[in-house]
């Protein structure tokens, strides 16, 4: 993605019915849906660590299902620490063939 663009996952909806598969009856997709967490990784070219942000969510289902967020901010995990949980992150995700802190022209990572 260049400088400034975005991604566009769609409704919130759209995102917990692709988590909970095909296996859910039209519907009733998220009906067993309490509460969820958006997560996002990003890796800056010159940075040896990414960065994340997330945001918890509740739901309440009265008749028709409404999300609400837990706080009114996103948590950014830009300190060392959080930035070794976004590395846990990705790596749990992709699992990748290397792994470790950082990549450095000694690695397999680096071609």
């Amino acid at each position: 993605m260049e400088s400034g663009d975005f991604l566009v996952l769609g409704s919130f909806r759209d995102i917990l019915t692709g988590a909970c598969g095909d296996d859910s009856e039209p519907g009733q997709e998220i009906d067993h849906i309490r509460a969820f967490t958006i997560r996002a990784a990003v890796m800056h070219g010159p940075s040896s660590y990414p960065v994340g942000a997330r945001r918890r969510f509740y739901l309440e289902h009265n008749g028709k299902s409404c999300v609400f967020p837990e706080y009114i901010y996103t948590e950014q995990l830009t300190k060392r620490r959080s930035k070794r949980e976004v590395s846990r992150w990705i790596e749990r995700e992709l699992n990748p063939r290397h792994t470790g802190q950082f990549v450095t022209e000694n690695t397999d990572q680096s071609a």
